[in-house]
């Protein structure tokens, strides 16, 4: 055999072994993971700004452990700004992506460590870890966050400015409302309930935030982000111990949406953030979003205020009903979860529930947005068939829409397919017989519509 086919040969045999030693070690260090011989940990090497666009931001870390499994390290994790944010201090860029990792770390008991954070929220940190064991006893939140240093980002602005957590929704516009002379800056996240690559449902929510700063003369601010992409929801939600609960809604989306505005709040000034609650005070619940974990968020000079936990849907329906007719304007509200477009769709649960309450507070839904859906009576109808999804949130959701409509109107006047629920009797069925009258054919059939 001549020398040079040797070679080749001996070249191909040593690639061979080169590939078959890199899986070994691949194999052997997934069951190393798995057996939790290996420690969750992550390492944020710090943040990257996009040298062709400014505005957007990237996450550089490196992960060990099996807490992997729920993050897609493939995927960019960034965030887009509607400003340039390449002046912005890295130990407030970093902000937005170690609160996104955070509620992960303390349910995988993992060791996160970032070179530069800022101090005010770094010294929040442990509030807001609290506030979740506090929400969830039967779950462990342990973690180690390793700050190299901190920086103090004071409010840059004497003119201190005042942003909402800007959806399109009812609490939102709530919110708005009750804050109008205060709120300067109303802020949307794209990638929260729409997907990042939605060009069409962004596009439709840019529509609804520019037609709101405009209706109310404020500042319309966005951002646009992976950061769901990454975080891999299938494997997320069974780690949520609490029956019927998802992560995003449970563990991730309040501490998320809350800390993606730090680099806008460096940039412009913003001392103070509003968030609207989506429970009312007193209500039994579990969210993400919450006074107790809310009202700690702090970073650059800004402080969160979780508002309007004081009123239930109802009032908050009031209080727009109440601006609209006084101010003859109409107001879009964006109830819908489920409509790429990121319009209100009219069929499904939210926006059932979204105009049940307008009519049942004696306002005109198609005023609100909704003037696709084609009467109450079939509401009720669809409605009605769609209880057995909802009933862990049946009572929370429409009693406030009982108790409107019983005081609106007679039951006379009500359309006969949505007497049911003009009728049913939260006050004296408990829980289980909630859920049986949901569950058992016999007793939802005998007062169906």
């Amino acid at each position: 055999m001549r020398s040079s086919d040797m070679y080749r040969k001996m070249k191909k045999l040593a690639k061979m072994a080169k590939s078959w030693g890199t899986k070994f070690r691949g194999i052997l260090r997934t069951l190393l993971e798995r057996a939790h011989l290996i420690p969750n940990r992550m390492i944020i090497e710090g943040v990257t700004i996009d040298p062709a666009d400014h505005r957007r931001v990237q996450l550089r870390y490196r992960l060990s452990g099996e807490w992997k499994r729920y993050i897609e390290c493939r995927k960019p994790c960034f965030i887009e700004y509607c400003v340039p944010v390449n002046d912005v201090p890295e130990s407030v860029l970093v902000v937005p992506f170690l609160a996104n990792f955070l509620p992960l770390a303390w349910v995988k008991d993992a060791v996160v460590e970032v070179p530069v954070c800022d101090k005010a929220f770094a010294d929040a940190i442990p509030l807001i870890r609290q506030g979740y064991a506090d929400m969830y006893p039967e779950q462990s939140f342990r973690a180690k966050i390793r700050i190299g240093r901190t920086e103090v980002n004071p409010c840059r602005s004497e003119n201190k400015r005042t942003a909402a957590l800007f959806s399109g929704g009812l609490d939102a516009t709530a919110t708005l409302l009750r804050h109008l002379d205060e709120i300067d800056d109303l802020f949307m996240i794209f990638g929260a309930d729409v997907n990042c690559r939605n060009q069409t449902g962004i596009a439709n929510m840019k529509k609804i935030l520019q037609d709101a700063s405009e209706q109310f003369g404020k500042n319309g601010l966005w951002c646009r982000t992976s950061i769901r992409k990454v975080l891999r929801k299938k494997k997320l939600d069974p780690l949520v111990k609490h029956p019927g609960e998802t992560w995003w809604h449970g563990y991730h989306h309040g501490i998320s949406m809350l800390s993606m505005l730090a680099p806008l709040a460096w940039i412009y000034g913003i001392s103070t953030l509003y968030i609207a609650s989506s429970f009312t005070k007193g209500q039994a619940h579990v969210c993400a979003s919450d006074p107790t974990i809310d009202n700690h968020m702090s970073y650059c000079g800004c402080r969160v205020i979780h508002d309007a936990y004081e009123l239930d849907r109802s009032d908050k329906i009031r209080l727009v009903g109440k601006y609209a007719e006084a101010t003859g304007n109409n107001l879009y509200i964006r109830a819908c979860i489920k409509s790429k477009e990121a319009l209100n769709c009219c069929k499904c649960e939210k926006c059932i529930r979204t105009i049940l309450g307008f009519w049942s507070c004696g306002y005109d839904p198609k005023r609100f947005g909704f003037q696709q859906y084609g009467s109450v009576d079939e509401l009720g109808k669809a409605l009605y068939k769609k209880l057995p999804r909802c009933r862990q949130k049946f009572q929370p959701r429409y009693e406030p829409v009982q108790k409107s409509m019983q005081e609106t109107y007679s039951r006379d006047e009500v359309p006969e397919n949505l007497r049911w629920l003009y009728d049913f009797d939260f006050q004296n069925m408990t829980d289980a017989e909630i859920k049986e009258y949901f569950t058992d054919p016999a007793l939802k059939n005998s007062t169906s519509p």
